[in-house]
């Protein structure tokens, strides 16, 4: 089996879900790619602890498996995630730019 990485900004938390004894969820990373950019990863059990603390706009590197499975004739898949790297903490928002402030007086008029 191959492992497969994806590097980009954390787009969505999904929430938890219980699925019988288990606890299912995951994230959506957004690369910078122009097509097929988002990447929704799936953790099961054990591995929700891998992306407990991982919060939207933080710029990660994820590290996943390809599973499919097939049920009464339908195939489906997931990208099941044993590894996120954190590479920064800082949110994709962008920053806000300070107001532009004369120097000097406020009433001074230019001419």
């Amino acid at each position: 089996m191959s492992d497969y990485s994806v590097t980009g900004i954390v787009e969505k938390v999904l929430p938890v879900e219980q699925v019988k004894e288990w606890e299912k969820g995951g994230i959506v990373i957004k690369t910078e790619d122009e097509y097929n950019n988002l990447y929704p990863l799936v953790a099961f059990g054990k591995t929700m602890e891998k992306i407990a603390n991982i919060k939207e706009g933080q710029q990660v590197t994820a590290y996943f498996n390809v599973k499919a499975n097939e049920y009464q004739g339908k195939y489906y898949t997931n990208l099941d995630v044993w590894k996120v790297d954190v590479l920064n903490n800082a949110s994709s928002a962008p920053k806000k730019e300070a107001a532009f402030q004369a120097d000097g007086d406020s009433d001074d008029l230019p001419f």
